[in-house]
This record gives C-alpha cells, structure tokens and sequence, in this order.
C-alpha cells in the first residue's frame, strides 16, 4: 500500500492508502467523477528514494531526491 497526501483547493490535506495512484483516484471518484479534478489542488507520495508532488491542474509530476539524512524537502 502507498500513503498518499491529497492536499484539497481549500488548502485541507488528507491522508488516504491505496494500491496505486490509479486506484486511489478511481476510489476517490466513485460518486462522482469530476470531483478529484475540481477538488484536489495536488498530491503526495513517498518511495524509498524519491518525493512525489503531482500538480492536478497541469499534470505535472514533480521528483524530489531524499536526502541520507531522511529529509525529502
């Protein structure tokens, strides 16, 4: 399981477990299909080696290297 942050336009953030990125944006969307598009500014994940930022309104993914010491960014 991933942990995923959705940092919400209202600036909340809520964390959410998922098998993929794909799943939990399907999850998300059940009830209704636009609503991750018009209520998630963007979302965070963790690997091993990398942050992840993706931004929702351009689809960009941004890579942040973790650094020895744990820190990310």
């Amino acid at each position: 399981m991933i942990e995923f942050t959705i940092v919400y336009i209202t600036g909340k953030k809520e964390k959410i477990k998922s098998e993929s990125k794909e799943s939990m944006i399907r999850d998300f969307s059940t009830l209704d299909a636009s609503a991750f598009q018009e209520k998630v500014k963007e979302f965070h994940w963790t690997t091993e080696d990398f942050h992840y930022i993706e931004n929702i309104a351009s689809g960009k993914i941004q890579e942040i290297e973790i650094l020895e010491d744990g820190r990310d960014f």
